[in-house]
């Protein structure tokens, strides 16, 4: 609980413009700061009382994090059943959603603008996507919290989900949803129409392992799988590239929140060894008549020149 330490890390994002880096410390119910070579920054939440999130009994608290243009950080406050809003000082700025259960409705319409147990955030430069797990849909939201649309529901349909929870926004604009339950990643245009859905392997039979995703400025897709300590790789088309185990001497216990750095390396949260871990981004091969590249259990290893912290470990 000590100052850059963690307790079951979740949610990891990156501003590309300070450098700086914000984790979900969900275990001490806050957001710790860092700068990009892993110095602690600040932190919000949890005993300074800054801002307050909700807890469970058994534990539970903040999941998901997301940093927008603007520079604002949306919070997923899985049991205040909210996102919330901080500018670069910790300081909410807004907040919106409140409880709301669909009943393992089949389609998104029920409760609109309501979560239950919201677990990660994606921000483009107009829209507010929100992953509402417990009720399996994706709700899109304005800036300023005015809900505009949802998609999804209870089921195995190409627009439907169970149990939800990584996403993010992909260069190509579409909306790639950690639809864990039904062991895939299913990718959508903005407006909910389905595109495509990439079976995981690495996901099948597993439950309850929190599934993030995060795209490298090469357009490769990571995918966490906390249930087998990787991450699973794949190209902008869906085809599996690899699986990264571990970084440096270091292996992924239960790599759980992903995103890129500022500086272009990967960095995940492993809840596992309560640190987050950081790889270089995966470089795909280039396959001819849509042949998909043989699995490789090899990591990536960090390049130790940049200084700082040892590599691929910051935060333990």
């Amino acid at each position: 609980a000590g100052r850059g330490q963690f307790d079951e890390p979740r949610g990891i994002a990156a501003d590309f413009t300070t450098g700086n880096t914000y984790v979900v410390d969900m275990g001490n119910d806050r957001v710790e700061s860092f700068t990009i070579d892993g110095g602690f920054a600040g932190s919000w939440g949890g005993a300074d009382g800054s801002v307050s999130f909700g807890t469970t009994d058994d534990g539970l608290g903040p999941t998901g994090i997301a940093v927008g243009f603007d520079g604002l950080i949306y919070v997923a406050d899985t049991w205040n059943h909210r996102i919330i809003v901080l500018n670069s000082n910790g300081e909410a700025v807004r907040e919106f959603g409140a409880f709301g259960d669909t009943a393992d409705s089949a389609d998104a319409s029920p409760e609109q603008g309501l979560f239950f147990g919201p677990r990660a955030v994606a921000v483009t430069g107009d829209e507010i996507y929100v992953v509402d797990t417990g009720n399996e849909r994706v709700q899109v939201f304005s800036p300023d919290g005015t809900f505009l649309r949802a998609w999804g529901g209870n089921g195995n349909g190409p627009t439907q989900f169970l149990e939800p929870v990584g996403i993010v926004i992909g260069p190509d604009g579409r909306v790639y949803v950690a639809d864990s339950g039904n062991a895939r990643i299913s990718v959508f245009q903005r407006d909910g129409t389905p595109i495509a859905q990439w079976p995981v392997d690495a996901w099948q039979g597993q439950a309850y392992f929190e599934p993030y995703l995060a795209f490298d400025n090469n357009g490769t897709l990571y995918a966490t799988s906390s249930a087998t300590g990787s991450v699973e790789v794949f190209d902008i088309d869906g085809n599996y590239v690899t699986s990264v185990t571990g970084t440096g001497t270091e292996q992924f216990q239960r790599p759980i929140g992903i995103t890129q750095a500022a500086d272009g390396m990967m960095m995940v949260t492993d809840a596992g060894a309560s640190a987050v871990l950081e790889f270089a981004p995966i470089i795909p091969p280039v396959f001819e008549d849509g042949a998909t590249p043989a699995a490789s259990p090899e990591a990536s290893t960090v390049d130790a020149s940049r200084g700082g912290p040892r590599p691929g470990h910051r935060g333990a």
